[in-house]
């Protein structure tokens, strides 16, 4: 397989997350922030410890990984990558 090939391959799954986050998901869902918000305090609740929402994105990354490299773990683990970015404090800092 070339490096043209991986790209092209990882392009698209890429391609397809970001569809999903900014498509179906977050009209189901609402936006990033409230969601991911909203599981923070219940596992801050639960585990008596806070949990940011940024961490909970970091969280479902590695429940992603640890389920192995299939093409659907790994297209849920982009999207929750680029949700990460979304939700940090301070993205406008980092979008120049």
């Amino acid at each position: 397989m070339s490096n043209d090939q991986i790209f092209t391959t990882a392009g698209h799954l890429l391609h397809r997350a970001a569809a999903i986050v900014g498509g179906a998901r977050r009209r189901a869902h609402g936006p990033p922030e409230r969601s991911f918000g909203k599981i923070a305090a219940y596992w801050s609740t639960y585990l008596g410890v806070p949990v940011s929402p940024v961490q909970v994105c970091q969280m479902m990354i590695l429940l992603k990984v640890a389920r192995g490299a299939k093409e659907d773990d790994c297209l849920d683990a982009a999207g929750y990558a680029a949700l990460c970015w979304e939700v940090s404090e301070g993205r406008e800092d980092h979008e120049g």
